[in-house]
């Protein structure tokens, strides 16, 4: 590879990684942003109840956290979450979560429902 080809490939990679930083350094893991998990699976476990699984859209929750589900409009708390990792007590943007939901069915939930914060719509 020639002298020139050489710098300018430096160059770009400079390039690249400035843009990577600057667009990661916009994405954000932030409680500011109102919780949206879209649930993709629902089941009921004996002892626990209902629980849900899905990827954090947007925001981040905690145990005994109020949330509600969309669009029923059913308003419950978390009891409980867990991750890949075990059980845990917040989950962020982008993490794959099961949720244990009190005082809910699961026949009130389908895959495609939304849990959100509360009043968000």
């Amino acid at each position: 590879m020639p002298a020139f080809s050489k710098i300018l490939f430096s160059i770009s990679l400079a390039m690249l990684g400035f843009s990577l930083r600057k667009f990661l350094a916009q994405v954000e893991k932030s409680s500011s942003v109102q919780f949206r998990l879209n649930v993709d699976r629902v089941f009921s476990k004996t002892g626990f109840g209902t629980v849900v699984t899905g990827t954090v859209q947007n925001g981040s929750a905690q145990n005994g956290d109020d949330i509600e589900i969309l669009p029923s409009g059913i308003k419950t708390k978390i009891r409980g979450i867990q991750t890949h990792g075990g059980a845990t007590e917040t989950v962020l943007t982008g993490d794959r979560a099961a949720l244990n939901l009190s005082h809910v069915k699961s026949s009130d939930i389908t895959r495609g429902t939304v849990l959100a914060t509360p009043d968000c719509l």
